[in-house]
């Protein structure tokens, strides 16, 4: 038998949050694993935002989560207050990698004829 050596975190939930979490369907696996390895992002009034990126999937299956719970936690963002409390948490699109900002077609039609 193999035991986890996983950190476990215990996050303290308003009572909008609970709501909130019942809600939406949210996993209490990907929540957790939101706020133990989450890049914290600075969210207004002090509290902050936290997302597990695509980068750090590799470092997540090292560290022995399932891939379907991975998958979760970057489709999710958690929102904490000062305190460390979880304020609220909602699905969101995945982190991916920017997308190129593509130039309009007025924008394309002045640099050519720039060049002529």
């Amino acid at each position: 038998m193999q035991y986890s050596t996983r950190p476990t975190v215990h996050v303290t939930r308003s009572l909008h949050a609970e709501e909130r979490i019942a809600q939406r369907g949210i996993c209490s696996e990907a929540l957790a694993l939101v706020a133990l390895y989450g890049k914290a992002f600075p969210a207004g009034g002090g509290c902050e935002k936290r997302k597990v990126h695509i980068k750090q999937m590799s470092e997540l299956c090292e560290a022995g989560y399932k891939l379907h719970v991975i998958e979760r936690a970057m489709n999710l963002t958690a929102v904490f207050s000062p305190e460390g409390e979880l304020i609220t948490c909602y699905k969101g699109a995945p982190n991916k990698a920017p997308a190129l900002r593509t130039r309009g077609r007025k924008a394309a039609r002045m640099t050519r004829q720039a060049r002529k």
